[in-house]
């Protein structure tokens, strides 16, 4: 599950000194999806998450569940923690979108 000596995510190791030492860095993985290409301003909907959704959720469902209701931000973020559900996410779920 990408665990730092198989056991310290990468989001808790943004604090820890120890872990600095064997190269943690505290910077997130980052993608962006263009939801609207006719516009000059496409637009675009954030997605902050924790590892109950990005380790068990394909990414290609994400961004087609972010893609076809973007126009919800709310509808976004439950699709997503029910995508992790489904995923068979046992984690904790935390979901964001603006």
């Amino acid at each position: 599950m990408n665990r730092i000596e198989g056991k310290l995510e990468v989001f808790r190791a943004f604090g820890d000194l120890k872990m600095k030492a064997k190269g943690v860095i505290a910077e997130p993985y980052v993608s962006r999806v263009v939801l609207n290409k006719a516009s000059s301003n496409p637009i675009y909907n954030v997605v902050i998450a924790c590892d109950g959704l990005w380790d068990f959720a394909n990414k290609e469902k994400i961004d087609s569940l972010v893609a076809s209701s973007f126009d919800n931000t709310g509808d976004v973020a439950s699709g997503l923690r029910n995508l992790a559900k489904t995923s068979r996410s046992n984690d904790n779920i935390t979901v964001m979108t603006v």
